[in-house]
């Protein structure tokens, strides 16, 4: 999306919702529509795109993470730990996945999964710039 890297996300969302007319189909383009829609804060419109990208190729990566994300703004961290593991499962390498589930379990009271989550992250990914997250949820966690 050459304006979406440009700055310009109105023209990327006018852009895709040409492609959308031409193929309706098209995952990849609800999802990055979705996403940029979530930027702008118009969810409700957003969490149709990615419901669709996600219905109709659930094997889109980006659409379960930005549809994570989008439910983590929205205050559901449920849904976002549900489409963060969604993310994990296509992809267990992806450390931004991991980190994100854990800060959505931690926000969802579900302790285990959040720490676990966090010490894998670290783990794995010590030297990332989400670490200092990690490790002061981790912390957090020990209080509990």
């Amino acid at each position: 999306m050459a304006r979406e890297g440009n700055k310009d996300p109105e023209g990327a969302i006018a852009d895709l919702d040409v492609a959308l007319r031409i193929d309706p189909l098209l995952a990849v383009a609800l999802a990055t529509r979705g996403r940029l829609r979530a930027r702008r804060g118009d969810y409700d419109q957003a969490l149709a795109d990615l419901d669709r990208a996600v219905s109709i190729q659930p094997r889109v990566f980006m659409a379960w993470m930005s549809r994570g994300d989008l439910h983590s703004s929205m205050g559901r961290p449920d849904a976002a730990v549900a489409d963060f593991t969604k993310a994990l499962e296509l992809d267990p390498g992806d450390p931004l996945a991991r980190f994100k589930r854990g800060q959505a379990a931690l926000l969802a009271g579900d302790i285990e999964t959040a720490r676990a989550d966090m010490e894998k992250f670290l783990e794995l990914f010590p030297d990332r710039p989400e670490a200092a997250s990690a490790r002061s949820a981790l912390e957090q966690l020990e209080q509990l």
